[in-house]
């Protein structure tokens, strides 16, 4: 499943070429189904105004997830609308996996954006994964991938 979500963020990468905007449903204002409070689960949202994924409960229905600002897990959201709408460069968009370094053990190790995180990150290569552009501080990393205003 994350393979094809990283082939539509691709796809879109090129779609939107001129500019980084995110997937239309990313645009959407989240849906919210009726329920009691005891049938609720988490999900995600994309705040485009914010430029975040934010967690909500429903118990549904919820509509078509392939169309609504709708997501099961925050990597899914930040990969189609949050990665895409903070960067300002395709080229920081490469999706090499999680890190579960802290910024704060990564003496010895280099930055690049993560995609899944939506964050810059210290890098861990993982097999099967493409190796992204790579920066020597967490600062150089946010100056050449973060959009102006999330500086």
């Amino acid at each position: 499943m994350r393979f094809l979500l990283s082939i539509l963020v691709i796809y879109l990468f090129f779609v939107n070429a001129t500019t980084l905007e995110p997937h239309f449903r990313c645009k959407k204002l989240e849906t919210h189904g009726d329920c009691g409070w005891f049938w609720l689960k988490p999900y995600f949202y994309y705040d485009y105004r914010e430029k975040t994924c934010l967690t909500f409960s429903s118990c549904g229905p919820l509509g078509n997830e392939l169309t609504e600002n709708i997501f099961k897990n925050e990597v899914d959201c930040n990969l189609i609308c949050a990665s895409v709408h903070r960067t300002k460069s395709h080229d920081c968009l490469v999706d090499w996996g999680e890190s579960h370094m802290l910024s704060i053990d990564a003496t010895d190790h280099k930055f690049a954006y993560n995609p899944q995180k939506a964050t810059c990150k210290p890098y861990e290569k993982h097999d099967g994964y493409p190796t992204p552009l790579l920066f020597d501080t967490y600062l150089e990393c946010r100056n050449a991938c973060f959009a102006r205003d999330e500086e």
